[in-house]
């Protein structure tokens, strides 16, 4: 999968969790300064990528880890 379209953001979202590898999208959303469907995005594209992996298995209030 390319990163090209959006590559910014999702390296953005990369830096912030070797900040803090256990996230929640709103805190990520506030750490970079991206909009929550940008975040949900990226989370998204890394989570195909097996960067991230969500660890809560619930409909709301994810989690995500980073696993790299």
């Amino acid at each position: 999968m390319a990163l090209d379209r959006g590559a910014a953001s999702v390296h953005l979202a990369h830096r912030a969790l070797l900040e803090r590898p256990i996230v929640s999208s709103v805190w990520l959303a506030e750490k970079p300064h991206l909009a929550s469907a940008t975040v949900n995005s990226c989370l998204q594209r890394l989570e195909k990528l097996s960067i991230v992996s969500e660890i809560t298995g619930r409909q709301r209030n994810h989690l995500f880890a980073y696993s790299k």
